[in-house]
């Protein structure tokens, strides 16, 4: 067995309580996420075609709409 399945098997052997906090700790050790250049690039030209074709947008009782009939 690896050391991290170990590790996994004995972490959920702690209570809530203290998975939380291993949780917390294990995630302020990590590196902040680097910017998303290309999210932001898109982000941008979809704002853009916004204002542009506004006829374009559509609420989110029609966006629900989309993605129900999109599951079938």
């Amino acid at each position: 067995m690896s050391v991290v399945e170990e590790l996994k098997e004995k972490a959920l052997q702690l209570s809530e309580q203290d998975r939380a906090s291993l949780e917390a700790h294990l995630l302020a050790s990590l590196p902040a996420p680097s910017c998303d250049d290309d999210g932001i690039a898109e982000a941008k030209r979809r704002v853009a075609e916004l204002d542009e074709n506004p006829g374009m947008e559509i609420g989110l009782e029609e966006l629900e709409r989309r993605l129900v009939a999109r599951r079938g």
